[in-house]
């Protein structure tokens, strides 16, 4: 069989928005249940660190979140909903850059 990578799914990710276009029932159920995986997925990170209830930043670094905007701002409108007061933002560098930076205080994002 052939085998699947993350690459070969990222590069397929750029039909979704085509077909959210056409208004296709099956891309609509992909990107909910990709966006609802996405905030559950940050939301218990929030909830297992005990971190709800502090101040903080949550950045998304990827291929697909970065290039898919409908997507990016479906999951930070949840996600800001739930977390009241919590910034969402896009990395604009790579995962290790953007975490290092932060930690050096030298960021802008």
């Amino acid at each position: 069989g052939e085998s699947y990578s993350v690459d070969k799914v990222a590069h397929l990710s750029h039909l979704l928005p085509l077909a959210l276009e056409k208004n296709d029932q099956i891309a609509t159920a992909i990107f909910h249940r990709a966006s609802c995986e996405l905030v559950a997925l940050a939301q218990a990170v929030i909830k297992s660190a005990n971190i709800h209830n502090s101040p903080f930043g949550i950045y998304f670094n990827g291929g697909t979140i970065c290039n898919f905007e409908e997507l990016y701002n479906e999951i930070k409108r949840e996600i800001e909903i739930k977390f009241p007061g919590k910034i969402v933002k896009l990395c604009t560098n790579t995962p290790i850059e953007s975490i290092f930076l932060r930690a050096k205080g030298l960021s802008n994002e």
